[in-house]
């Protein structure tokens, strides 16, 4: 019996080889964005991937940060709304007065404004600062301002020193009486002034300081001091000089009760000693 004729099978074409794009050793090679989705693969964030490794980093590190705080970025389309969101997650707090900002000491009162100060916790607020950086600005303004006023103390002292130099080589020896007599003139001239003797000090003071600073006021001292020369009165005539005084400093302090080992002795003289110190002092302090 004949054997049925087999028709020929033909051998199933040579498959193309398929690319090799991650190596042996892990590397990326060209062309492996073909492995992914059409509509990731020329997201240029990609090509930065050299290696499996650092791919599964990645993959790893976004794991990570899902549910992480994350802070957005702002950009100048932002609403007032996302504005603020922003400033309060970065550290504003919840209200200007919490700046909470504090004359420092150093600050005299009358160059430091409780207003002005609001105000610029209500700007910060609204520029969303944090509290470090309010008081950091806030501080860097008020020590501005404490240089500013010892710059300007320093000139005048400087001032008022020179003016007493040149009035010192003017007047020679006519300068100690003239301005003993100027302090003088103060001191009558305060007393009673004011409806208290608080008052009266308080005044003294601010002519004091005055005298201390301002060149022109030491002439006008001066010239008070010249005319009391000029025209004694009981008044003046009973006021004892700085020399005056150190004479009854001496001798006091020539007497032997002065050294005395009995404290109940000693402790009187003593006391007067000081007493008198502060006059010669009190004078001097306002030259």
């Amino acid at each position: 019996m004949d054997k049925p004729i087999e028709t020929p099978v033909e051998a199933p074409p040579n498959p193309e080889p398929v690319p090799e794009y991650i190596g042996k050793d892990g590397s990326l090679k060209d062309g492996w964005k073909g492995l992914l989705d059409e509509d990731i693969r020329e997201e240029k964030s990609l090509d930065q991937f050299k290696h499996i490794k650092g791919l599964a980093k990645s993959f790893l590190y976004t794991k990570k940060m899902v549910g992480a705080d994350v802070m957005p970025v702002p950009n100048e389309k932002w609403t007032n709304k996302e504005w603020n969101e922003f400033y309060d997650k970065v550290g504003r707090p919840p209200v200007a007065t919490d700046y909470n900002f504090i004359r420092p000491p150093e600050l005299p009162a009358e160059h430091y404004s409780e207003k002005v100060a609001m105000e610029a916790m209500e700007l910060f607020h609204g520029l969303g600062f944090t509290p470090k950086q309010a008081k950091t600005v806030f501080d860097f303004h008020n020590n501005l301002v404490i240089q500013a006023l010892k710059a300007e103390q320093q000139n005048r002292k400087l001032e008022a020193q020179t003016a007493k130099d040149d009035l010192i080589n003017e007047l020679g020896a006519a300068y100690q009486s003239r301005e003993h007599l100027g302090n003088q003139a103060l001191e009558i001239g305060c007393k009673g002034a004011t409806p208290t003797p608080e008052e009266d000090e308080e005044l003294k003071k601010i002519l004091i300081e005055d005298y201390g600073a301002n060149p022109w006021f030491t002439r006008f001292m001066m010239n008070i001091g010249k005319h009391f020369a000029e025209h004694t009165s009981e008044i003046v005539s009973t006021v004892p000089t700085p020399g005056d005084l150190q004479q009854q400093i001496t001798e006091i302090m020539s007497k032997p009760e002065y050294t005395s080992k009995d404290i109940k002795v000693r402790q009187p003289l003593i006391d007067k000693v000081q007493r008198l110190y502060e006059q010669i002092n009190k004078s001097k302090g306002i030259s």
